[in-house]
């Protein structure tokens, strides 16, 4: 059984991380453990961003809040000091609440578990 959060932490964290240390190492020149320490996570898990494949389920749903848009200007945020990493986490909280509250999140749930459709589940707890 999965549960709606695991698509967020699965699915769009590692997208939306992955897409921010692209930016922050070929744009503007971060190392790994710089970028690392800008995304909160280790040197590794920035490797591994950079190599996954994670988060393929989540484009589709991704679209409906311009993930890669946000990815850049929050990538550009952090590199220019224009942002601090309080601000980029109200701002990511803000894109989770936005995917739960327009059923994002409940259509990939139904597609990862099927039984799910026609269910009315609720398990978002998101009023619609």
């Amino acid at each position: 059984m999965r549960f709606p959060c695991e698509i967020t932490v699965r699915e769009f964290l590692p997208l939306l991380r992955s897409l921010m240390a692209r930016r922050l190492i070929k744009e503007y020149g971060f190392t790994q453990t710089t970028t690392a320490s800008l995304l909160g996570v280790s040197q590794a898990s920035v490797n591994y961003y950079l190599g996954s494949k994670r988060g393929q389920h989540a484009k589709l749903a991704a679209e409906a809040v311009n993930i890669e848009k946000m990815a850049d200007r929050l990538a550009k945020g952090l590199a220019e000091g224009e942002l601090t990493q309080l601000e980029v986490l109200s701002e990511i909280c803000a894109m989770c609440c936005h995917l739960r509250e327009s059923g994002s999140i409940c259509r990939l749930h139904e597609d990862m578990m099927p039984a799910l459709k026609g269910q009315d589940c609720k398990a978002c707890c998101v009023a619609r």
